[in-house]
């Protein structure tokens, strides 16, 4: 039998690199696993032409994300409750999780950190057999 997972909204205010975001609490069978911490794509602090890549992006991640959505049902993977909220992990953008113990104390934390900080090219090599693409265009 395979656990539920609910998910529901938080009262809770977090901000994250300077933005506000949605807390969500997510439950295992009852017991709170997580709270995650949620900015929507629309409202993502970027310029705007690297803004309208992500979301362009996002919307292909989606499609593939429902395309595979058959065969987590096929295969029985962790059913999410009926009264649960739809998963904000399916469309927007995580900015920070708090995993709780089952004791209810903090195991981790991970957070985004962004900067905006041109990258060296040089930081990333293209592997053999590979080629650059311009997906700007």
């Amino acid at each position: 039998n395979s656990p539920k997972i609910e998910i529901r909204q938080s009262e809770k205010q977090q901000t994250v690199a300077g933005m506000a975001c949605k807390t969500f609490d997510r439950y295992k069978n009852g017991i709170k696993t997580s709270e995650e911490c949620y900015v929507e794509a629309k409202d993502f602090s970027m310029p705007e032409k690297d803004k309208k890549h992500l979301l362009r992006n996002m919307k292909v991640m989606l499609h593939y994300s429902d395309t595979f959505g058959g065969l987590s049902r096929k295969f029985s993977l962790p059913e999410t409750a009926q009264a649960s909220l739809p998963d904000p992990a399916n469309k927007d953008i995580l900015l920070a999780q708090t995993c709780l113990a089952p004791d209810g104390s903090q195991a981790g934390r991970i957070e985004v950190q962004i900067s905006n900080a041109p990258v060296e090219e040089t930081s990333f090599e293209i592997p053999a057999g590979y080629r650059l693409m311009n997906l700007t265009q």
